[in-house]
């Protein structure tokens, strides 16, 4: 993604380990979903050995916003990431193959001005008091200008992808949003109805970026990878 993207945290990997949000990178990574277990559980057979007792974890499906966002990192003993907008962010309490067996999955918003906006799935995990990003998707690719939006069912979004987590965190899928996929999107960037050319040059460009993260994800150690095969 693009370095102008409205995220300003720095990364170690792209988009795998960090202690702040990093700028796009053309590795897709993955999220994680739901479970009805409380925190402080035992890590998952076959994950990494905590040091010390497990941090204490709302129950997993939990929708959390602003200040409980950033208790959620106080807890374990971190601070919330710089980009992670607490006003703007919706997250949600996952189960993953983590030392705590609970990870943070957040919605995060962003623009490349004033041509795209850009929405992300990531995936916090905090460790030893370091923040960690698992997984840093593309989920939407939008026109700045909301009324050069596509409409309809895709609520004026060039593109759409949903990121679907297994029940029990060690896989995931990055798919098509029926009404406004790859095909979909590609189609609507043809006709140059979306902005000026610079606008539809660069939402060309993220759309691009983010339908090549489709396919299946696995957990492998520190975060997740595409599939092999995918």
């Amino acid at each position: 993604m693009s370095s102008h993207f409205e995220l300003s945290i720095a990364a170690v990997g792209p988009f795998v380990i960090a202690v702040c949000l990093a700028s796009c990178s053309s590795n897709p990574s993955a999220v994680r979903p739901e479970t009805s277990e409380h925190a402080g559980t035992a890590p998952e057979k076959g994950s990494a050995p905590t040091e010390g007792p497990a941090a204490p974890a709302e129950p997993m499906g939990s929708s959390l916003k602003g200040a409980e966002i950033e208790a959620w990192f106080k807890r374990r003993g971190a601070e919330t990431p710089g980009a992670l907008n607490l006003e703007d962010s919706r997250c949600e309490t996952v189960h993953a193959p983590v030392p705590s067996g609970q990870a943070l999955s957040c919605e995060q918003h962003g623009a490349i001005k004033p041509w795209v906006r850009l929405s992300r799935r990531i995936l916090f995990d905090v460790r030893d008091g370091r923040t960690l990003a698992l997984v840093n998707l593309t989920t939407k690719v939008e026109p700045f200008d909301a009324s050069n939006g596509s409409g309809g069912a895709c609520e004026g979004a060039v593109l759409g992808l949903h990121v679907q987590l297994s029940t029990d965190g060690k896989s995931l899928t990055v798919a098509d949003d029926p009404a406004c996929g790859c095909e979909q999107a590609e189609k609507l960037l043809e006709k140059g109805t979306t902005g000026n050319a610079k606008a539809v040059e660069l939402q060309t460009r993220e759309v691009k970026q983010a339908c090549s993260q489709r396919g299946a994800y696995v957990w492998e150690a520190h975060g997740y990878a595409p599939a092999q095969g995918e």
